[in-house]
């Protein structure tokens, strides 16, 4: 019996178990695979579960980059072939199906030197079958596609090629492990073959395991960044003896896993990154340290190209793991050697005794020259202590000097902003270290700053990086900059921006030369990409990271500009030129939104700034109070009157409070030119007040009051031996002597147009003086000394219309200048339109001003405030070259000193900035 039982029973178990293990295999030979268990390690990146529908269906209509991009030949070809390829899969449901459901994933690979290609990933899904997945593939092929079929590794890989058509590229592809994988390399899908069945891909690498279970879920794709191949992504861009450049790239991290995010404007990657200590990834000098308050973008000049930002919270700690850091990479010695000369020379190590000044930031920055040749590289650190840590430098200097025998006052410079403002650039006698990274960050020249130590091996571009902090001249007070400021961390440990455009020309030469014509055709819409920002902060052993990318659908154009001056808020009104009573020289009084008034010199340094109760209403004067050639400044609100001295302080008894609201700026005479000022203004209370210039009520004045509202300015001339003061409200027009009695008697009524004066035409046609202006309807009017009251030329205008005379052609005779919404016309004085210029898609909504460049050289400026641009027209009624110009006010023209024959344009900007313009 037990016989029989082994005879049947011992075959019966082995068969039993025999057929276990194949099914056993045979389930696990098709037990579906993760698409990223067959990508081959040497992935450049991987994306995984890419949402095909928005890509295919949303993609091109949501973003704007993508959208201007199309408009160019190879994108246009690009998106050509994607919609063939879409049309094709309309005609294999299931694939489409796959790829609907989010089961799409590529690759990235090098092939060769310099030429990339990609690996796709499909996986069927529950309810398609591998057979049918293959059955619909092959029923597409027309008699033009010849596929050859092959085995790889036990599995059946296919060449699919074209007869016909030269220009499509063949491609492979195999359904194996559960995974349909297809690329144009045969190469890069046997490496992806053998991978999975090797398991040892990216799937199974330390770097990969610790950022993927950190990947999102309902995104519109994961992508994963493998650090140590990155470089190779440039390769086909830059030539290959630049490629070595790229190395700090594939050194700062292992793996790295964004979850991606793209709107119309903006494109969002974010996720977590790992450095391995192992691989000697840079990153890992973070590691221990808190994320830092990063500041940069308020220090560092609006100019800069590029820029990276480093934040220290543990300052011990980051100089041990950076000697670590050399210590993998073989390069300790090489430190230890530069820093026992330095202690040699100063007693102490130059390195750690920077590192011991930082507070938490060091940020270096590049950017161009004065004369826009050459990029200069700076470095602000920010330190602990200015007064310690300018004798600790001064000190070393002292001390490198000695060891020269050489006088130390010869490596001191200085920066002269003004005659009060400047600033000492010392020179380090000698350069300890020269090891690249450390070399990176302390440079020969150094300047204190505030709380800031200015490296750079220029000592120009120290002075310009404090010139522009002076002005507030930086990166977050650009207009262009305040979207992707928003898309900046706050704190971060590791920061980098650059500016595409400006970055890849001042790095063509590393480009191939196919690239840098593509780059140049694209040039447009790589403008209107600000920036684009990459950031690590420190998250336990990882870090959290992010790729920013904005997109403007217009490119902000930075102005060219001597200096910008940056305001509390836009300046209204124009600015104004005044002396300086001790240099003679030129400087600027401006008003902003907010009711500031600043007293500018002309380097742009805002030397004080008051704050009023209200804007200023009219014109701003200089005067001598004291009558000892001193001056002060002299306005009006509606609610008093302001007289400031030079330094912004009220002079005595000022501000002098009105008797009711002003409706007008005040004027200022001095009828004799004795400094008797007398100061008229008009209220609402229809009162025309006259003051002196100590604040004090005129009691000669005996003006009753007007009919109407006064809103312009109360104008003086003087004929002969009499003076006439003139104006106008809404109902009539009043031309009156020094007491205030009416000295000519209008006879018909005169309705002066809202936005202008009176002019004095001395003897245009021959019948004396007369007062001239436009009225309402645009008709010209003059009134002659008797009363009588003649239309001098007939013309039809808005009630909102700009009218002035001038001989502007300097040929003898007064021509009439008019604007209106956005014409400007120049008519003789028989009605003939010399000329007339046009500002397309804007209006002109302030008085055009005249411009006397010399005696026979006249200008007509305007200002276009919608779209914040200016323009100057010559005499002739062409655009002066170079214009028009950015700038929202009416702006002013004169000689700063050290400008040559140049003159200085000054005008207010909606950025709220005060610019000054160097013109010819």
């Amino acid at each position: 019996m037990l016989k029989r039982i082994l005879i049947v029973g011992i075959p019966a178990i082995i068969v039993t178990g025999l057929l276990f293990i194949v099914l056993f295999r045979s389930k696990h030979s098709y037990q579906k695979a993760d698409a990223a268990e067959a990508v081959p390690a040497n992935a450049v990146l991987f994306i995984e579960k890419l949402d095909y529908r928005f890509f295919s269906e949303e993609f091109e209509t949501e973003s704007q980059l993508w959208a201007d991009l199309l408009t160019y030949r190879y994108f246009n070809e690009f998106d050509s072939l994607f919609q063939q390829l879409h049309d094709h899969l309309n005609r294999m449901p299931l694939l489409r199906k796959c790829l609907e459901s989010g089961q799409l994933s590529l690759s990235i690979h090098l092939l060769g030197k310099d030429r990339l290609s990609a690996l796709f990933y499909v996986s069927p899904g529950e309810n398609v079958s591998f057979s049918e997945l293959d059955h619909e593939l092959n029923s597409v092929f027309d008699i033009g596609v010849i596929v050859n079929e092959r085995r790889y590794e036990t599995v059946i890989l296919k060449d699919v090629s074209f007869r016909n058509n030269n220009n499509v590229k063949g491609f492979s592809y195999a359904i194996t492990g559960g995974l349909l994988i297809a690329g144009t390399s045969s190469i890069l899908l046997e490496d992806a073959i053998r991978t999975l069945n090797s398991n040892s891909g990216i799937y199974f690498q330390k770097g990969f395991k610790k950022v993927a279970p950190t990947a999102g879920k309902y995104v519109l794709g994961n992508l994963y960044l493998n650090y140590p191949f990155l470089d190779q992504l440039f390769f086909p861009l830059i030539n290959n003896e630049m490629h070595y450049k790229l190395s700090p790239v594939s050194e700062l991290a292992s793996w790295g896993e964004f979850d991606i995010d793209l709107r119309e404007d903006v494109m969002l990657l974010h996720g977590m990154t790992f450095a391995d200590d192992s691989l000697g990834n840079w990153l890992n000098l973070f590691q221990g340290q808190r994320p830092v308050r990063m500041d940069a973008t308020s220090f560092i000049p609006s100019n800069a190209i590029e820029f990276m930002a480093v934040g220290i919270s543990d300052v011990q700690r980051f100089a041990n793991r950076f000697k670590e850091e050399l210590e993998e990479r073989d390069e300790l010695l090489e430190f230890q050697s530069a820093d026992n000369q330095s202690k040699m020379s100063v007693e102490e190590s130059i390195f750690s005794g920077i590192l011991e000044m930082v507070s938490d930031e060091i940020v270096w920055f590049t950017m161009e020259d004065n004369r826009k040749e050459s990029y200069n590289e700076v470095v602000m650190v920010e330190i602990r202590s200015h007064s310690e840590t300018l004798n600790r430098l001064t000190h070393w200097i002292d001390e490198m000097a000695a060891v020269r025998e050489e006088d130390s006052k010869q490596y001191t410079d200085s920066f002269q902003l003004d005659d009060q403002i400047g600033y000492n650039i010392f020179n380090f006698p000698e350069q300890f270290y020269q090891h690249y990274i450390i070399r990176k960050f302390i440079k020969s020249h150094f300047a204190l700053y505030d709380n800031y130590i200015v490296f750079s091996d220029s000592k120009e571009a120290i002075s310009r990086t404090i010139y522009q902090n002076i002005l507030h001249k930086t990166l977050i007070n650009e207009v262009y900059f305040e979207d992707l400021n928003n898309l900046m961390s706050t704190k971060s440990n590791f920061t980098y921006f650059f500016n595409p455009g400006s970055y890849m020309a001042r790095k063509d030469y590393m480009l191939k030369k196919p690239v840098k014509q593509v780059t140049k055709e694209l040039s447009q819409p790589i403008r209107k990409i600000p920036g684009i920002i990459i950031q690590y902060v420190t998250e336990g052993e990882m870090f959290y990271s992010s790729i920013s990318l904005g997109y403007t659908s217009q490119i902000k154009e930075k102005a060219h500009t001597v200096w910008e001056s940056l305001l509390d808020s836009t300046a209204i009104g124009k600015p104004y030129l005044t002396i300086n009573h001790y240099t003679s020289e030129k400087e600027i009084v401006v008003q902003d939104a907010k009711n500031t008034v600043y007293l500018i010199n002309s380097t742009g340094r805002i030397l004080w700034k008051v704050r009023l109760d209200g804007p200023v209403m009219g014109e701003i004067f200089q005067v001598d109070y004291y009558n000892n050639g001193k001056l002060q400044y002299l306005f009006n609100t509606a609610t008093g009157i302001h007289l400031l001295d030079r330094n912004g302080n009220y002079v005595e008894r000022y501000p002098i409070k009105l008797r009711a609201d002003a409706t007008n700026g005040l004027a200022l005479f001095d009828y004799d030119k004795r400094k008797e000022y007398r100061i008229f203004v008009a209220c609402e209370n229809r009162e025309v007040y006259v003051y002196d210039i100590e604040g004090n009520i005129v009691p000669g004045w005996k003006f009753p009051s007007s009919e109407g509202t006064v809103q312009k300015p109360v104008q003086h001339f003087r004929i002969g031996d009499k003076d006439y003061i003139v104006f106008s409200d809404q109902i009539r027009a009043y031309i009156l002597d020094r007491r205030g009695d009416e000295r000519i008697l209008i006879k018909d009524p005169v309705i002066a147009s809202n936005n202008n004066v009176f002019y004095l035409d001395m003897n245009i046609s021959g019948r004396g003086p007369r007062f001239i202006t436009s009225e309402v309807s645009g008709d010209i009017i003059g009134i002659n000394l008797n009363g009588e009251v003649e239309t001098v030329f007939e013309h039809t205008a808005t009630s909102d219309h700009f009218f002035r005379i001038k001989d502007i052609n300097q040929d003898g005779n007064t021509e009439f200048i008019y604007a209106d919404k956005n014409l400007l016309e120049i008519f003789d004085l028989k009605g003939k339109r010399l000329f007339s210029f046009k500002i397309n898609g804007g209006s002109i909504r302030s008085l055009p001003d005249i411009y006397e460049f010399s005696s026979s050289d006249l200008k007509i400026g305007m200002t276009d405030m919608e779209n914040n641009l200016i323009y100057l027209i010559n005499s002739d009624g062409t655009l002066y070259e170079g214009f028009p110009l950015e700038g929202n006010t009416r702006y002013s023209i004169g000689y700063f000193a050290g400008f040559d024959s140049r003159f200085n344009l000054i005008v207010g900007s909606q950025n709220g900035f005060l610019y000054n313009y160097s013109i010819e």
